[in-house]
């Protein structure tokens, strides 16, 4: 969808995971082939467990993510598949 502004929600989306970076004190990778870093493997991450907060937004990305696979993305839908798979724990 384009809004009046003329952003499309993908443009949205990135904006607000950029804001939210921009408030932790990250950046957001430019150009990144995939979501993962190559050979990541998220069932021997020994990373802490994320705060309620965090956890939310890991939650509410994977959908981001999902959505970006849904309108052509099909490249990132194993890197995709394997972070979704550890939503429980993330």
């Amino acid at each position: 969808m384009v809004y009046p502004h003329g952003l499309l929600d993908q443009h949205i989306a990135v904006r607000n995971v950029e804001e939210y970076l921009q408030k932790k004190g990250e950046k957001l990778v430019v150009k990144a082939p995939t979501p993962l870093s190559n050979g990541y493997r998220p069932e021997i991450d020994l990373s802490p467990e994320l705060e309620e907060l965090d956890t939310a937004y890991y939650h509410s990305l994977i959908g981001v993510l999902r959505w970006i696979v849904e309108i052509g993305r099909v490249d990132i839908s194993i890197e995709v598949s394997m972070m979704s798979s550890h939503l429980a724990l993330p």
